[in-house]
């Protein structure tokens, strides 16, 4: 889904949000979209991500809570593999 998706981003703009870490790390952009509640408010927060950013959101999305250098470094071969590929 994530190829179809990155092969659709060549001829048109697709902005797609997913908790599934297999699609976004063929991304050309990674955003971090965080919500935060206090009292009678909610705010939300978009950040676009740099490269070690995005390892660690991608890290985030495959581990969760606990992260360790192999999550890491799952991450950063996704995105090789995500990158060869397009």
């Amino acid at each position: 889904m994530g190829l179809q998706l990155k092969r659709l981003a060549k001829h048109q703009q697709v902005i797609c949000i997913t908790h599934l870490p297999q699609i976004a790390c063929y991304g050309d952009h990674h955003f971090k979209v965080a919500k935060e509640s206090g009292g009678n408010t909610t705010q939300t927060t978009i950040q676009l991500l740099d490269r070690d950013e995005r390892v660690e959101e991608l890290s985030r999305m495959l581990g969760g809570i606990t992260i360790s250098d192999k999550t890491r470094d799952h991450a950063r071969e996704m995105l090789r593999g995500a990158q060869a590929r397009s």
